[in-house]
């Protein structure tokens, strides 16, 4: 380490000598005899410290003191003027020139070395806080750019569809209402509603379904006009807000003409990841101001309008006609058979295997509701849990769940082994529900369910509001004896933020990193840094949607555990599952 060096600013050769041979033993030093000197010397080559003089002739030193000072690159060098008779005033300049000490009188050489170590042991400080300070600043300007990032991504999430990049409905609804308010002659909101879409997406699989429709998203993109807005709005619809052209009369023409090019390009025979699939697309529209003057009513009435369409079955579009409001009371009678399924307990957990990766058996399962309708058809998930969102019974439909699901296991875990673990899934208010513990002691000690076979998945979503209060319920979960598992990981906000602070014991990675394996090098990396990033926190690391054994092999290759998907099954009912159990452990089907 080398020593401080000490600029000497004396034009009286002893006194300098004096000083010189003082300072030696513990520091670099180097002598100068007039101010101009010191001032060249000094942009040169900084020193650790200035002995200055406070009379030289030219240049003196209160003079140098303030050049020095007011130079960006010297104002901090620590500055101790020496006089040998300083009176007060003189004193008083020194400090206003800026001097860091005064020495005046005969001086000893005890008192110089300690008045210099003293200057530079401050001097050290400073820098400490000085680089403590940039430090935090810097952090500061990061965390700010991240926050910033995060908010920009959070109003697009607001704002567009994750899935496939649209406006959502959201958007669609302020862009309405701005028509509305602008005194436009006249514009047009048409629903567009995929027939029969829970159906190809049961038959042909998630990964299918979500390609069908960021396929139908592209190609109705592609028919916009630069007046027309259009919206991907939820599940399998989507709505166009088409402004009138050349008055009110014609928008009925120009909407169905719209429509007609529409369908011709989304419409038809669809080619699609080695399959064919034939998508019919019904065609509500709804006009304003005659079919209302608010976002809300026009895209309700729309919507009435494509259900009209999708029944009548001998026209693809149909506009809307105050008769049509039997739509809404049909989904009034939906919810009054979904509340009834929950009285009876009609609505039943459907269990998707988790398979080990090494053994290929059954390590457990995904709990998954399903309603069987009046007919026995399942009716999708994806039409009644919205509902019970809106209805605000999700934590109703997952007490039904959660119960029947530990009964069942209870049951098997004794059949089958102490192996299996049974996962239900929590929604965000289902989380945060204020007597969720309670309520998991009672159906624990009611079903005779083992804690550490029951494992409860959420989402990011349930701890981005308040991460406080997230860590304490998770806490207490896992106090429990009950595991939590991360699920849908890497698509949300902050993923490694809740890792750091939450103690998860799985993550699941969600499916769409899955579905895009040997497609999308950057989602590929992303997998591969989660899986070993799963292995270095010790938490079991699931792959959920692996369909093929092209994803069950890369996957596995990376340090995945545990398999969920339809490559060994899809979800099954009870019966089923039991049989899954004490059959034979799954075979890995030859690669297409």
């Amino acid at each position: 380490m080398s020593k401080p060096r000490i600029l000497i600013v004396d034009d009286v050769a002893e006194n300098a000598t004096a000083l010189r041979d003082v300072l030696l033993p513990q520091f670099g030093v180097s002598v100068c005899a007039d101010g101009h000197e010191a001032w060249n010397q000094v942009l040169l080559d900084t020193p650790s410290l200035i002995l200055l003089k406070f009379w030289l002739p030219g240049l003196d030193g209160l003079s140098l003191c303030r050049r020095l000072r007011a130079n960006r690159r010297t104002s901090h060098v620590p500055i101790i003027l020496i006089g040998a008779a300083l009176d007060t005033s003189a004193q008083a300049r020194a400090m206003l020139a800026g001097a860091s000490d005064i020495l005046t009188g005969p001086v000893s050489t005890e008192l110089l070395l300690a008045r210099v170590q003293a200057q530079l042991a401050l001097q050290d400080q400073s820098q400490h806080l000085a680089g403590l300070v940039e430090q935090r600043t810097r952090a500061l300007t990061e965390e700010m750019a991240k926050r910033n990032e995060t908010i920009k991504r959070i109003k697009y999430q607001h704002h567009y569809s994750a899935l496939t990049g649209l406006p959502n409905s959201r958007f669609l609804s302020k862009r309405i209402k701005e028509a509305a308010s602008s005194g436009s002659p006249g514009f047009a909101v048409i629903h567009l509603d995929i027939d029969r879409f829970s159906g190809i997406n049961d038959a042909m699989g998630a990964q299918f379904g979500d390609e069908l429709l960021r396929l139908i998203a592209r190609r109705l993109a592609s028919g916009m006009v630069r007046q027309d807005v259009l919206g991907h709005i939820g599940g399998d619809m989507f709505a166009v807000l088409v402004h009138a052209q050349s008055g009110a009369a014609d928008l009925p023409r120009l909407a169905a003409a719209r429509v007609e090019h529409l369908l011709k390009l989304a419409a038809g025979n669809i080619e699609l990841l080695g399959e064919s699939v034939n998508v019919e697309i019904s065609a509500g529209v709804a006009l304003a101001p005659q079919d209302g003057n608010t976002a809300d009513l026009l895209l309700k009435n729309a919507t009435a309008a494509a259900a009209a369409a999708k029944e009548e079955m001998a026209t693809r579009l149909c506009f809307y006609r105050k008769e049509m409001n039997s739509r809404s009371r049909d989904l009034l009678n939906m919810e009054v058979q979904f509340r009834a399924a929950l009285d009876a307990r009609l609505i039943k957990p459907w269990y998707q295997p988790k398979v080990c990766n090494e053994t290929l058996r059954i390590l457990g399962a995904e709990s998954l509701a399903r309603w069987a309708g009046p007919d026995g058809r399942l009716i999708s998930p994806s039409d009644f849990i919205p509902l019970a969102e809106n209805l605000g019974l999700t934590y109703r439909l997952m007490e039904i769940i959660l119960h029947q699901t530990c009964l069942d296991g209870a049951a098997w875990i004794k059949r089958f082994g102490n192996h299996l673990k049974f996962a239900v899934n929590l929604s965000a208010a289902d989380f945060q529900y204020p007597g969720l513990l309670d309520d998991l002691r009672a159906v624990l000690a009611d079903t005779g369910m083992p804690a550490e076979n029951l494992e409860l998945e959420v989402t990011e979503q349930a701890m981005v509001r308040d991460q406080s209060a997230a860590a304490d319920q998770i806490a207490a979960i896992r106090g429990m004896g009950i595991s939590v598992g991360l699920d849908d990981f890497g698509t949300g906000y902050s993923s490694l933020s809740y890792l750091k602070r939450f103690p998860i014991d799985t993550l699941k990675i969600d499916q769409s990193f899955v579905r895009e394996i040997g497609r999308d090098q950057r989602g590929d990396a992303v997998l591969r840094t989660i899986a070993d990033l799963s292995k270095h926190l010790g938490t079991a690391c699931i792959a959920e949607g692996v369909e093929t054994v092209e994803q069950y092999r890369v996957i596995t290759g990376l340090g995945a555990a545990i398999t969920q998907g339809w490559l060994f099954s899809p979800a099954v009912d009870a019966e089923k599952f039991g049989k899954l159990l004490g059959g034979p452990k799954f075979c890995l089907p030859a690669a297409a």
